[in-house]
């Protein structure tokens, strides 16, 4: 994954959403989240496995991040169908089914609400883009 060790000076990698999280609940919930993008969980799962309740859980992302946690869950797997659409050649069923959908057409819906075009033409798009340009939706480098 990595082409060099990292330095005591690099930053710590993030996830998808780059999000500064100080609620260890909330951090765990992103990572159970992260690591089970193609399952998934229910949040009342995902609560379970961190000893809380749902409601508990819904409370500290509203208050730590601004979302609930179903709406955070939805961003991350789009954030992975995005970057997987733009950077792979792998099928439309199978990147559907890799962010947890079971149904292509629904996983192209929810793609074009998400991100305002549909899964073959943010590829398309993207092939026809000079490298390291930013694909639609992405968010600009700080």
């Amino acid at each position: 994954l990595f082409d060099r060790p990292r330095d005591s000076s690099d930053r710590q990698p993030r996830g998808a959403l780059d999000l500064d999280v100080k609620r260890p609940k909330v951090r765990d919930a992103l990572a159970v989240m992260e690591a089970d993008l193609e399952r998934r969980l229910s949040i009342r799962e995902i609560a379970g496995r961190l000893g809380c309740t749902t409601r508990q859980l819904e409370r500290d992302f509203l208050a730590e991040i601004g979302r609930p946690p179903g709406a955070v869950y939805l961003e991350l797997r789009m954030a992975r169908a995005r970057h997987l659409v733009t950077s792979t050649d792998l099928s439309m069923i199978t990147i559907a089914a890799e962010v947890g959908f079971v149904d292509a057409a629904h996983f192209g819906r929810r793609f074009r609400e998400h991100f305002g075009s549909t899964p073959v033409g943010m590829r398309r798009a993207a092939r026809a883009r000079p490298s390291g340009s930013q694909p639609p939706g992405a968010a600009c480098p700080p």
